[in-house]
């Protein structure tokens, strides 16, 4: 499965660059190309589509189902799902080498896997205008998560924010929401992964200098922010360079990241969550740095293993695919990473 995938996508970005759409509403003809490779790509490989609107603002969900439940299951049980929310301006492409790599343990664990597409961001509506704000990304990501009623969820950076949120919410008994389609009555996930997440910082200080850091992305620039992206920048970035940095110059971006406030942390939150928490983080990471992880352990009450990338910035996912792939592939067994993995990753329980 992951040869044929890996040669699928391969072969599709190749027929974009050749004969893929260079025009259109995103008139960026490298995304537009890229995109195109990876819906065909996507769709061959089993999943769907699926756009939810309210109102002006949409949301995309990438889904595959894994297995069926048997038809002798009781009507009111629901797909085991694993629900991946990727971080502010990504795209669910930038994880499918570590989905193809951990496809045998989702195979053997879940019944359908799901991707957040937000609009506005990298991916595959790009071309829409993005959440003006951030209540209304929480709530329309809750209401998502709601119906989706997810076992696991993978979260990136604001991804892992969002799911920290989530999970806080039902905790609480705030989430979900009355639905009629909850007829087992979910009470949440079971299980939360959060990658280099935002939203708790742990000392006094450190919400301000990670404030300032997007103020003077707005201010002056992508390539203020660029250097804290990557530990080693992949040859291939400066080639979607300008892509990124018309992203954090656009009028509904900067007001986006001017809506956040501190309502919004999670830090005094984390301990109203009753899911499994599993922390994974780049060693490196300089825009949610490494520091914070004892912070977020330190306020979950059933505590949270801790397993550090090594030589790993902000993006793991592109960074160190392999080493997240087996990372997390042990994290959705309930298992400490194996202690030869140790060239990769250190573990702090």
């Amino acid at each position: 499965m992951k040869s044929e995938f890996t040669a699928l996508v391969l072969k599709k970005i190749s027929d974009a660059a050749q004969n893929g759409p260079l025009s259109g509403p995103l008139k960026r003809p490298l995304l537009t190309g890229v995109h195109w490779a990876a819906r065909q790509a996507l769709t061959q490989a089993g999943f769907k589509w699926e756009l939810r609107r309210s109102g002006e603002l949409q949301l995309g969900l990438w889904r595959k189902t894994l297995r069926k439940i048997p038809s002798s299951t009781s009507k009111k049980a629901q797909p085991k799902r694993f629900v991946m929310i990727p971080g502010f301006g990504d795209t669910p492409i930038s994880w499918l080498p570590v989905m193809i790599m951990m496809n045998p343990v989702l195979r053997s664990k879940f019944d359908e896997i799901v991707m957040f597409d937000f609009p506005g961001f990298g991916g595959f509506l790009a071309d829409k205008t993005c959440f003006p704000t951030m209540d209304l990304l929480l709530e329309h990501v809750q209401d998502c998560l709601d119906t989706l009623q997810p076992h696991t969820i993978l979260g990136h950076s604001l991804g892992g924010w969002l799911a920290a949120y989530y999970g806080a919410s039902c905790g609480r008994g705030e989430r979900p929401l009355k639905l009629k389609t909850n007829p087992r009555k979910y009470s949440g996930p079971e299980r939360l992964i959060l990658a280099d997440p935002s939203g708790a910082f742990g000392a006094p200080g450190r919400r301000e200098m990670w404030k300032a850091i997007f103020d003077e992305a707005i201010e002056y620039g992508f390539e203020k922010f660029r250097p804290r992206v990557f530990l080693r920048e992949p040859f291939w970035f400066r080639f979607v360079l300008r892509e990124f940095g018309n992203f954090m110059s656009r009028e509904d971006v900067v007001a986006f990241m001017r809506s956040i406030h501190d309502g919004h942390l999670v830090e005094d939150k984390l301990c109203d969550i009753k899911a499994k928490i599993w922390l994974l983080w780049g060693d490196k990471d300089i825009l949610c740095p490494f520091e914070w992880a004892p912070a977020w352990q330190a306020r979950i009450p059933s505590g949270a293993p801790i397993v550090a990338l090594k030589d790993c910035g902000h993006s793991p996912q592109i960074e160190r695919p392999a080493a997240t792939a087996a990372a997390i592939s042990h994290m959705l067994y309930d298992k400490i990473p194996h202690k030869l993995g140790t060239f990769w990753w250190k573990v702090s329980e």
